[in-house]
């Protein structure tokens, strides 16, 4: 009996001792991400850099409104369990401030997946995979963050009017609906003609 216990307690802590902290795994991740970065940048060319930069700023877009969302959700489930009385009113409306986002939001990652199979830097699942280690060193950098709950009636007031704010959700959607290649593709004829 004491065999297998101390048989077990081993194993235990040999497999402790090999899982990698979390924040340990998420610099990890963060250096490769870092590397693979340079690797794509330092071997692209110019055009393949505007290309590059295209992508980069449409996935960073359409991430940064999603965890916005999904923040907000949040707010509204801690708003909504410390202020009942104000739940019902938070809930509708967040989803009167979600609900014009979401054909902008599928409209940009359409745009998003068309120019990452148009892009001439990698191969489609080489590029798709590098934005998918992107997003995962995004998410886990995030998770190391200690967010506060927002749960004061005040703080939940606030929130509530910036989800009436149409402007402040109006500005997203003009993020979501624009064409960053054109933009840019712009900008670099300017420089170009100088």
């Amino acid at each position: 009996m004491l065999k297998h216990f101390l048989l077990i307690s081993l194993l235990a802590f040999t497999v402790t001792a090999t899982i990698p902290s979390y924040a340990q795994r998420a610099s990890d991740l963060a250096e490769k991400w870092e590397q693979r970065t340079n690797e794509i940048i330092n071997e692209a060319s110019e055009s393949q850099r505007i290309e590059f930069e295209i992508l980069t700023t449409q996935n960073g877009v359409i991430h940064s409104i999603e965890h916005l969302l999904s923040g907000m959700k949040k707010s509204v489930k801690s708003c909504g369990d410390a202020n009942p009385q104000m739940k019902d009113d938070i809930r509708t409306a967040y989803t009167n401030f979600k609900g014009p986002l979401e054909a902008p939001l599928d409209n940009a990652k359409r745009r998003f997946s068309s120019l990452l199979s148009r892009q001439s830097l990698l191969t489609t699942s080489k590029m798709r995979a590098y934005f998918d280690l992107t997003n995962e060193v995004a998410i886990m950098q995030d998770q190391q963050v200690d967010w506060v709950a927002v749960t004061r009636k005040e703080d939940c007031q606030d929130f509530l009017d910036d989800l009436h704010d149409t402007g402040k959700r109006d500005e997203l959607v003009g993020f979501l609906n624009r064409d960053f290649a054109k933009e840019i593709n712009a900008q670099l004829k300017k420089q170009q003609a100088r």
